[in-house]
This record gives C-alpha cells, sequence and structure tokens, in this order.
C-alpha cells in the first residue's frame, strides 16, 4: 500500500495537539515534514511513507547541514563539542538531608 507524506500529516499534527505539544512545535514539526517531501521530489523520489528511512533522514539532513552552515550552537562552541556552561555559582554536591524552611531560618 503507498502512503504519501502529505497523507499523514493531519494525523501527526492531531497526534502532537494531544501529547501535548506547543503551536510552534507543531508548525515546526509539520514544515520538516514538507520540506523533507520537496527534498524527495527533488531528487526523483516519491514522498511515500517507504521513503521515510534512518538513511534518507540522514542524507537530508547533512545535506541541510552543508547548505545552512552550522547550528548557533556549533557557531558558540565548535562541531561535535558541548557549549560551554553558562557562568554562575559552582553547585555544591547534595550532602544529606536537605533543611526544612524552618531549619533554614533557624541558621
Amino acid at each position: 500500500m503507498t502512503i504519501r507524506l502529505e497523507d499523514l500529516l493531519a494525523s501527526f499534527r492531531r497526534h502532537l495537539r494531544a501529547a501535548p505539544k506547543a503551536p510552534r512545535t507543531i508548525e515546526l514539526y509539520n514544515q520538516s515534514v514538507v520540506y523533507f517531501s520537496g527534498w524527495l521530489t527533488d531528487r526523483g523520489r516519491q514522498p511515500l511513507l517507504d521513503e521515510l528511512t534512518l538513511h534518507a533522514i540522514s542524507a537530508w539532513l547533512a545535506e541541510l547541514a552543508e547548505t545552512n552552515g552550522p547550528t548557533p550552537s556549533e557557531q558558540r562552541s565548535g562541531p561535535g563539542r558541548r557549549p560551554e556552561p553558562a557562568p554562575g555559582p559552582p553547585c555544591r554536591p547534595h550532602q544529606g538531608r536537605r533543611a526544612t524552611p524552618e531549619q533554614d531560618e533557624a541558621k
């Protein structure tokens, strides 16, 4: 059975609303499916569920990265590295029981 990605979008959007996902998230996911479908079409492939494979998605994402350059996170930290944590006071490991509000006031 041939299922077009376009035909699955309404169901996918309903699923995301029930999740519940934010309206902007739903729109971004929708755009991703539309853009992926266009990418398939540009390569002479039909935007079908059968084309939704790890290999095809990886190729699409790799091409996006080459075309659009590094992500904002990669621009800050370099490719393959995690961004540096935000400056602030160092975190102390939790030791023992936490104080109650009354114990905090007694200090």
